[in-house]
């Protein structure tokens, strides 16, 4: 005599995607990720200048080497948004929010960090800025 065993898999749909941005180093960023099950969380992983794949949230943790300026914010059921803070130069890179059952989809978003340009007062007629990201933040303009 035979049984006949059924499984079912929950295939999790991400509803809301990371999507790609710009920041400055030593800025905070937010990465956005939903699913359509509240109960299937998702992982974080990078793809960073080497093209590796790295997990930074699985299994409902932070990865040790991320512990310090990474976290994943779910006060909302089926929200997983990654929160970077202090942004670095190494954090650029591909971020893939997936479903953990790795049944359903995954979204990437790139993440572009720009060095903070600073320079010293020069006189005569040129303008010179003492903080890039804080004129670009204000949209100086300028004239010479």
């Amino acid at each position: 005599m035979y049984k006949l065993i059924l499984f079912t898999c929950t295939v999790t749909e991400i509803i809301v995607s990371p999507i790609n941005k710009t920041v400055m180093v030593g800025d905070n960023t937010r990465l956005e990720c939903s699913t359509d099950h509240q109960d299937i969380p998702v992982i974080w992983n990078i793809y960073a200048q080497d093209n590796k794949k790295t997990a930074i949230y699985r299994l409902g943790e932070i990865h040790q080497k991320f512990r310090q300026r990474f976290e994943v914010s779910s006060a909302v059921e089926g929200h997983y948004d990654l929160v970077i803070t202090n942004i670095q130069l190494a954090d650029e890179g591909f971020y893939e929010c997936e479903d953990e059952a790795g049944l359903g989809e995954s979204e990437q978003a790139y993440l572009s960090v720009r060095p903070e340009i600073t320079s010293e007062q020069t006189s005569g007629n040129h303008v010179v800025f003492t903080s890039l990201k804080r004129c670009l933040n204000r949209k100086c303009k300028t004239s010479i």
